[in-house]
């Protein structure tokens, strides 16, 4: 980053450029495609679908933010997206392809730490071991 912003940095950037990979890699296109200005109907869908999982896993994200991430396209666009795929989830099978991918995703962006017990957990976090 340069100029004036150069100081300032979003942690979740990463994860949303993690969600975009992952999405590129299973439905088999490139980045650039994905933040590209084509509209083809093989790269909606995938696109769609990550602007959909970063506001349900990364609820934070603005609109505005998720649609400059997606090669700066503007907040009705990334809204309309969201809004096809929750609708497009009706179908039983494009919600099963949504869950699975989300599930992928959110394990690679969110790593967590589980004890088998919770007495084991209260253990470590009165000792801080887990922050």
């Amino acid at each position: 980053m340069t100029g004036q912003f150069a100081h300032w940095t979003r942690p979740d950037m990463s994860r949303i450029d993690t969600i975009q990979q992952e999405v590129c890699e299973r439905y088999g296109i490139s980045i650039t495609d994905m933040l590209g200005p084509r509209r083809s109907r093989h790269l909606i869908k995938p696109r769609w679908l990550a602007m959909a999982i970063v506001q349900d896993l990364l609820p934070d994200q603005s609109y505005p933010m998720i649609g400059n991430k997606f090669g700066k396209r503007d907040h009705t666009t990334a809204l309309y997206a969201i809004r096809r795929v929750n609708k497009m989830r009706q179908d039983a099978e494009f919600d099963r392809e949504y869950h699975e991918l989300r599930e992928s995703v959110s394990a690679m962006i969110n790593p967590t730490f589980r004890h088998k017990s919770k007495a084991m957990f209260s253990t470590c976090r009165n000792k801080g071991e887990i922050q």
